[in-house]
């Protein structure tokens, strides 16, 4: 039998949400734009690693991305995270209620 196991490294930065929502208007200037776009590609080319992998989160939400203080998204908590042979387990509802997929 094999198993998996996900080492991470220690975050200590806000979750995606609250990284989101510290910008005050004022400070809402190109950069601060330009620096969530970098933070939202460098997610989506995370996830998609992820899926290459044949692995699925399960539960993507802002709570679940920490950002680090070099302003780089870090997935955690993969609890709900399957691999693409459990296909059955995409017919189950897991993760955020709020957050799931439509099609689910």
């Amino acid at each position: 039998m094999q198993s998996v196991c996900i080492v991470m490294e220690l975050v200590q930065g806000p979750d995606l949400n609250s990284f989101l929502r510290s910008g005050k208007p004022s400070s809402c200037s190109w950069s601060w734009w330009k620096t969530k776009l970098e933070i939202f590609m460098e997610l989506v080319i995370g996830l998609s690693v992820c899926h290459q992998r044949g692995i699925y989160h399960g539960d993507l939400k802002g709570k679940n991305v920490l950002v680090d203080e070099f302003m780089v998204p870090k997935l955690i908590d993969f609890g709900f995270s399957f691999r693409k042979k459990d296909v059955d387990y995409l017919r189950s509802l897991g993760g955020s209620p709020f957050w799931i997929s439509p099609e689910l």
